[in-house]
């Protein structure tokens, strides 16, 4: 629910805009995070040691609106600078998350292990051949036995990216 409400004076607006806030449930549908491709033109991309914007925005809604789970999380992460598997593990260790949609080229499985047990669903994204033969290969199935909810219902989308 969204309490206090806009107006067209600018006084007004920035006293709304201070009084406004959003209640959350502790459980959300569909969170979407977009993440811009490229970093700004103003930042030296080489002078930032690691992407945080998912982190900052999930430890948001962690810590400030008491959001514990996640039904679907889809993260459109930068192919040219993505955030870290590190990174990663710490933005979704605080959530319960079914539904994974987290768009990092050639991610391992291993940081999702400990974090996301309650996983369902999960979508990879690889970048060359060797990679996804080896996720369509024994050994690559066999890490799915980590979650044992993907492997009773497997779904195999038709669309690529």
């Amino acid at each position: 629910m969204i309490k206090g409400l806009s107006s067209t004076s600018n006084s007004t607006k920035q006293k709304v805009a201070s009084l406004l806030t959003v209640d959350f449930e502790t459980t959300l549908r569909y969170v979407d995070i977009p993440i811009p491709p490229f970093p700004r033109s103003d930042v030296d991309y080489q002078s930032i040691p690691e992407r945080l914007e998912a982190f900052l925005v999930l430890q948001w809604l962690h810590d400030s609106k008491e959001v514990s789970g996640i039904y679907k999380l889809r993260v459109r992460d930068s192919l040219y600078l993505p955030h870290t598997e590190e990174v990663i593990a710490q933005c979704l260790k605080e959530f319960n998350i079914e539904v994974l949609d987290w768009m990092r080229v050639d991610m391992s499985i291993k940081p999702l292990i400990e974090t996301c047990p309650l996983l369902k669903r999960l979508t990879l994204y690889v970048s060359n051949w060797a990679t996804l033969s080896y996720w369509v290969s024994g050994d690559g199935y066999e890490e799915l036995n980590e979650f044992p909810k993907v492997r009773e219902s497997p779904q195999v989308d038709q669309e690529w990216v």
